[in-house]
């Protein structure tokens, strides 16, 4: 009975494991992006007006979308997220999907 008992427990724990680390990933994700926008935006480089930051925790990455006017822009928003993932001590990655030029939307 006493194997039983120890084997329940060990199933709680880590079923409990797997739900306080998806709400780890969760409070990143819902701090990293207005954290990457402010910086984003401080930057004087970089027209943050077309960017668009979305964080996916459950795929640990962080998206840039939408549109800048140059690629020294993509690339200067490529270094500013990357800082504050570093700041953060962040596991997220980081993709950049900016476009350069044109008139889409941001999406």
């Amino acid at each position: 009975m006493a194997e039983g008992t120890r084997e329940a427990g060990r199933r709680a724990d880590e079923a409990l494991g797997g739900v306080a680390d998806s709400a780890q990933d969760l409070g990143a994700a819902v701090s990293l992006t207005p954290k990457i926008k402010n910086a984003l935006v401080a930057d004087k480089t970089v027209d943050a007006s077309k960017i668009n930051v979305e964080t996916v925790g459950d795929k640990n990455t962080v998206y840039l979308k939408g549109n800048v006017a140059t690629a020294q822009q993509k690339e200067r928003a490529t270094q500013i997220a990357r800082k504050e993932l570093t700041d953060a001590k962040s596991n997220f990655k980081l993709q950049n999907d900016l476009m350069v030029g044109g008139a889409a939307a941001s999406r």
